[in-house]
């Protein structure tokens, strides 16, 4: 029988078993990394989502708001002037566009001061990114009330006095009131709140017969690019 040598690991097989277990080391951190990056970027994208989504429901609620308690108290005769919209010295609703709900582009919000360029309001589309209304409450107390969509976010400006929306520049927005309905800086440029807004044939929410008030149109970028989602408000009380 011949002797068996005996050998332990050479230098070189000990360097590829190194190499090979870094390779190994650095797949795992690799994955691990990935992993995290989705994790983080699911829960940025949902939490993005649901802002989004908050949204466009406090919109759709808050400007129903716009012209209500603005209407002809009572049927006389002869005929009111203006006439409600549901018809000649009929009591109802008489909110008027570009008077009782004001659509501005360029809006800016600076201390307690708003700012923009108030956009006609008819039967073609007029597109901004700020929406200022009036309302009536049960005192008769006049008040208006908006939202802005400026620096990737949404904000809901408090209850003010005033005679009717066309007041919106000398209006003191004050800042210690006004709602961040989506928090500044959670949507990019290109996925920024804007409203649209004409005279349309709609009904609220499906129900009724169809005339022609106020149609606003929220639309607003997702998380994931090129997704775009809008409400669509029917105002009837604005119908004018």
């Amino acid at each position: 029988m011949s002797r068996l040598m005996q050998r332990g690991a050479t230098l070189i097989s000990t360097m590829i078993g190194l190499l090979l277990g870094l390779f190994a080391v650095l797949s795992v951190m690799t994955l691990y990394k990935t992993q995290v990056n989705q994790t983080f970027q699911t829960r940025t994208n949902t939490s993005i989502d649901g802002q989004v989504a908050a949204a466009l429901m406090t919109t759709q609620l808050e400007v129903q708001r716009a012209g209500f308690g603005v209407e002809v108290v009572a049927a006389v005769s002869p005929a009111v002037t203006p006439n409600s919209c549901l018809g000649t010295a009929t009591a109802g609703p008489n909110g008027t566009a570009n008077t009782d709900v004001v659509l501005l582009s360029g809006a800016t919000l600076t201390g307690n001061t708003l700012a923009g360029t108030a956009q006609t309001i008819g039967t073609t589309a007029a597109t901004g990114n700020a929406v200022v209304w009036r309302s009536v409450d049960a005192s008769a107390a006049s008040t208006c009330s908006g939202l802005i969509a400026v620096g990737g976010g949404l904000k809901l400006l408090p209850s003010v006095t005033c005679t009717d929306a066309t007041t919106w520049a000398s209006r003191t927005w004050t800042a210690a009131t006004v709602q961040d309905v989506v928090v500044p800086g959670t949507l990019s440029a290109g996925k920024a709140m804007a409203f649209s807004a004409k005279m349309a044939s709609c009904t609220p929410f499906g129900r009724g017969t169809l005339s022609s008030v106020l149609e606003l149109t929220t639309s607003v970028g997702q998380s994931v690019n090129n997704i775009t989602s809008s409400a669509i408000s029917c105002i009837p009380n604005i119908c004018r």
